[in-house]
């Protein structure tokens, strides 16, 4: 159990080593609920797709980037699911 503070706007910084027991990084999502004065924090689970966006962006030519991010990961996603039907 570790102690954190809430700072005026009502925010927390959570350990790092709390974070890396859940397996989350930098901007995952957590799902929080409250159970009697616990808060619970769980990761989001998302597919690979979804997590590997945005660190594929050093990866792709600077030219390439104006395609917004939802909508690479649409491609993507198309891209895959076609590869699957084809297996």
């Amino acid at each position: 159990m570790q102690l954190v503070t809430i700072s005026s706007q009502r925010q927390i910084t959570l350990p790092v080593d709390m974070l890396n027991q859940l397996g989350v990084d930098k901007k995952d999502k957590l799902f929080l609920t409250v159970e009697g004065e616990r808060m619970i924090a769980k990761p989001q689970k998302g597919s690979v797709v979804d997590r590997l966006a945005g660190s594929l962006n050093r990866l792709v030519s600077k030219s390439r980037r104006k395609i917004p991010t939802h909508k690479a990961i649409e491609i993507a996603r198309d891209i895959a699911a076609k590869e699957i039907a084809n297996e």
